[in-house]
Protein backbone atom coordinates (compact mmCIF):
# COMPACT_ATOMS: atom_id res chain seq x y z
CA UNK A 1 0.00 0.00 0.00
CA UNK A 2 2.95 2.12 -0.49
CA UNK A 3 1.81 5.77 -1.89
CA UNK A 4 -1.51 4.68 -1.47
CA UNK A 5 -4.68 6.21 0.75
CA UNK A 6 -6.18 3.49 2.62
CA UNK A 7 -8.69 3.45 5.45
CA UNK A 8 -8.18 1.04 8.30
CA UNK A 9 -11.43 -0.14 10.81
CA UNK A 10 -11.28 -2.91 12.93
CA UNK A 11 -13.68 -5.93 12.17
CA UNK A 12 -16.95 -5.09 14.36
CA UNK A 13 -18.84 -7.73 15.84
CA UNK A 14 -22.65 -7.95 15.94
CA UNK A 15 -24.65 -7.57 18.91
CA UNK A 16 -24.93 -11.40 20.21
CA UNK A 17 -28.60 -11.72 20.70
CA UNK A 18 -29.20 -10.38 16.98
CA UNK A 19 -25.85 -12.52 15.60
CA UNK A 20 -25.21 -11.73 12.04
CA UNK A 21 -26.98 -9.01 10.45
CA UNK A 22 -28.04 -5.95 8.73
CA UNK A 23 -30.11 -2.73 8.59
CA UNK A 24 -31.40 -1.35 5.25
CA UNK A 25 -32.65 2.22 5.26
CA UNK A 26 -33.63 3.79 2.30
CA UNK A 27 -33.66 7.72 2.39
CA UNK A 28 -35.22 9.84 -0.07
CA UNK A 29 -35.10 13.95 -0.88
CA UNK A 30 -38.53 15.27 -0.54
CA UNK A 31 -38.98 19.27 -0.56
CA UNK A 32 -39.38 19.33 3.50
CA UNK A 33 -35.74 17.51 3.33
CA UNK A 34 -34.93 14.03 3.60
CA UNK A 35 -37.42 11.54 4.51
CA UNK A 36 -36.59 7.43 5.58
CA UNK A 37 -38.81 5.90 3.12
CA UNK A 38 -38.21 1.91 4.49
CA UNK A 39 -35.87 -0.02 7.20
CA UNK A 40 -35.83 -3.91 6.28
CA UNK A 41 -33.77 -6.21 9.02
CA UNK A 42 -31.48 -8.85 7.05
CA UNK A 43 -30.97 -11.83 9.47
CA UNK A 44 -30.95 -15.39 9.84
CA UNK A 45 -27.36 -15.24 8.33
CA UNK A 46 -25.39 -18.35 7.46
CA UNK A 47 -22.21 -16.95 7.64
CA UNK A 48 -19.82 -13.68 8.17
CA UNK A 49 -21.58 -11.44 5.76
CA UNK A 50 -25.61 -10.16 5.66
CA UNK A 51 -25.46 -11.25 2.22
CA UNK A 52 -25.92 -14.88 4.08
CA UNK A 53 -29.21 -13.98 5.21
CA UNK A 54 -31.99 -16.24 5.24
CA UNK A 55 -34.97 -13.64 6.17
CA UNK A 56 -35.80 -10.74 5.75
CA UNK A 57 -38.21 -8.28 7.34
CA UNK A 58 -39.91 -5.06 7.52
CA UNK A 59 -39.25 -2.50 10.35
CA UNK A 60 -41.54 -0.26 11.95
CA UNK A 61 -39.34 2.87 13.06
CA UNK A 62 -41.73 4.66 15.39
CA UNK A 63 -41.79 1.55 17.37
CA UNK A 64 -38.62 -0.13 16.67
CA UNK A 65 -40.14 -3.24 15.89
CA UNK A 66 -40.10 -5.94 13.47
CA UNK A 67 -43.24 -6.18 12.02
CA UNK A 68 -43.36 -8.70 8.88
CA UNK A 69 -41.30 -10.36 6.54
CA UNK A 70 -40.20 -8.78 3.55
CA UNK A 71 -41.83 -11.90 1.27
CA UNK A 72 -42.42 -9.30 -1.63
CA UNK A 73 -38.45 -9.08 -1.83
CA UNK A 74 -37.99 -11.56 -3.63
CA UNK A 75 -39.23 -15.29 -4.74
CA UNK A 76 -36.13 -16.72 -2.13
CA UNK A 77 -37.66 -14.86 0.41
CA UNK A 78 -41.70 -15.43 -0.05
CA UNK A 79 -41.73 -18.59 1.34
CA UNK A 80 -40.18 -17.51 4.72
CA UNK A 81 -41.54 -18.15 8.03
CA UNK A 82 -41.32 -14.58 9.94
CA UNK A 83 -39.90 -16.07 13.13
CA UNK A 84 -38.48 -12.50 14.17
CA UNK A 85 -41.77 -10.95 13.52
CA UNK A 86 -42.27 -9.09 16.87
CA UNK A 87 -38.28 -8.64 17.48
CA UNK A 88 -37.43 -5.63 19.30
CA UNK A 89 -34.24 -3.33 17.49
CA UNK A 90 -33.77 -0.48 20.17
CA UNK A 91 -31.50 1.99 18.41
CA UNK A 92 -33.49 1.85 14.68
CA UNK A 93 -34.95 5.49 15.51
CA UNK A 94 -31.27 6.61 15.94
CA UNK A 95 -29.88 4.50 12.85
CA UNK A 96 -32.35 6.43 11.17
CA UNK A 97 -31.60 9.94 12.19
CA UNK A 98 -28.08 9.31 11.68
CA UNK A 99 -29.19 8.27 7.84
CA UNK A 100 -31.38 11.56 7.41
CA UNK A 101 -28.63 13.68 8.62
CA UNK A 102 -26.02 11.86 6.56
CA UNK A 103 -28.20 12.19 3.64
CA UNK A 104 -28.80 16.14 4.30
CA UNK A 105 -25.08 16.12 4.09
CA UNK A 106 -24.76 14.44 1.40
CA UNK A 107 -27.35 16.72 -1.34
CA UNK A 108 -25.14 20.25 0.00
CA UNK A 109 -22.65 18.57 -2.24
CA UNK A 110 -24.60 16.14 -4.34
CA UNK A 111 -28.16 17.93 -4.79
CA UNK A 112 -28.99 14.94 -7.62
CA UNK A 113 -28.68 12.32 -4.96
CA UNK A 114 -32.08 12.07 -4.46
CA UNK A 115 -32.43 8.51 -2.52
CA UNK A 116 -29.55 6.58 -0.35
CA UNK A 117 -29.51 3.17 0.48
CA UNK A 118 -27.46 2.55 3.63
CA UNK A 119 -26.33 -0.33 5.98
CA UNK A 120 -25.55 -0.40 9.41
CA UNK A 121 -25.66 -2.98 12.01
CA UNK A 122 -25.92 -2.83 15.51
CA UNK A 123 -22.64 -3.48 17.55
CA UNK A 124 -21.60 -5.13 20.63
CA UNK A 125 -23.15 -2.25 22.75
CA UNK A 126 -26.75 -2.59 22.54
CA UNK A 127 -28.23 0.51 20.64
CA UNK A 128 -25.31 1.41 18.91
CA UNK A 129 -24.90 1.11 15.33
CA UNK A 130 -21.90 1.27 13.02
CA UNK A 131 -21.99 1.85 9.14
CA UNK A 132 -20.60 0.36 6.47
CA UNK A 133 -22.25 1.56 3.17
CA UNK A 134 -23.97 4.51 1.64
CA UNK A 135 -24.98 4.61 -1.59
CA UNK A 136 -26.93 5.87 -4.60
CA UNK A 137 -30.27 3.75 -4.30
CA UNK A 138 -31.26 3.03 -7.49
CA UNK A 139 -31.13 -0.14 -7.53
CA UNK A 140 -32.94 -0.53 -4.08
CA UNK A 141 -35.97 1.59 -4.77
CA UNK A 142 -37.82 -0.37 -7.06
CA UNK A 143 -38.63 -2.99 -4.22
CA UNK A 144 -39.84 0.19 -1.99
CA UNK A 145 -42.32 1.23 -5.15
CA UNK A 146 -43.92 -2.01 -5.45
CA UNK A 147 -44.38 -2.81 -1.65
CA UNK A 148 -48.08 -3.14 -2.96
CA UNK A 149 -50.50 -2.28 -5.30
CA UNK A 150 -51.17 0.92 -3.38
CA UNK A 151 -47.22 2.02 -3.02
CA UNK A 152 -47.02 1.54 -6.78
CA UNK A 153 -50.15 3.53 -7.52
CA UNK A 154 -49.38 6.59 -5.39
CA UNK A 155 -45.56 6.86 -7.01
CA UNK A 156 -46.84 6.49 -10.02
CA UNK A 157 -49.64 9.20 -9.40
CA UNK A 158 -46.69 11.77 -8.19
CA UNK A 159 -44.23 10.94 -10.38
CA UNK A 160 -45.18 9.55 -13.37
CA UNK A 161 -46.75 11.26 -16.51
CA UNK A 162 -49.43 12.22 -17.00
CA UNK A 163 -49.90 12.76 -13.34
CA UNK A 164 -46.83 14.36 -12.01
Amino acid sequence: WVGKKVLLIEWMRPLPSLGVHSLDIVTIATDLGPKVLSVLYWGECTGASSHTARGGYCVDVESETIVAPAKFYSPFFASQAGALTGTKLPGVKAAVQQALQGHAAALEKQPWLRMIGWDCMFTKKPGEVVFFEGNFAASRIHRRITFSPTHASGFVQAYGWPFA
